[in-house]
């Protein structure tokens, strides 16, 4: 009998790279919400990238959220997010915003 995890919000203290994702997705792929306290030694832009490949190349992908924390947050650093995942078409529909230190975003 295959085990199917019915876990939907997964918050993670820390990530320290796209592996650590793959595994967990692996083992709760009914993920839903993603937020993710600190993620060290890791570029944001090539985490989200990969993520978000992942998403369009997989019909069955349920992560529709994700939030994370980067000290570095600011407007420009939505501004060039937001950028990269316009231009390179990797989400349709879906919203980004900062809030303090946290990046969210959020996509049907």
């Amino acid at each position: 009998m295959k085990f199917q995890s019915k876990i939907t919000n997964v918050y993670l203290e820390q990530i320290n790279n796209i592996k650590e994702f793959n595994r967990i997705s692996l083992l709760c792929p009914r993920i839903i919400h993603f937020k993710v306290k600190y993620i060290n030694y890791v570029d944001i832009n090539l985490f989200l990238r990969t993520i978000f490949i992942e998403i369009n190349h997989n019909d069955n992908y349920y992560l529709r959220s994700l939030c994370f924390h980067s000290p570095l947050a600011d407007d420009q650093m939505v501004e060039k997010l937001d950028k990269m995942i316009h231009l390179e078409k990797l989400l349709c529909d879906y919203t980004i915003k900062r809030v303090c230190e946290n990046i969210y975003l959020q996509w049907k």
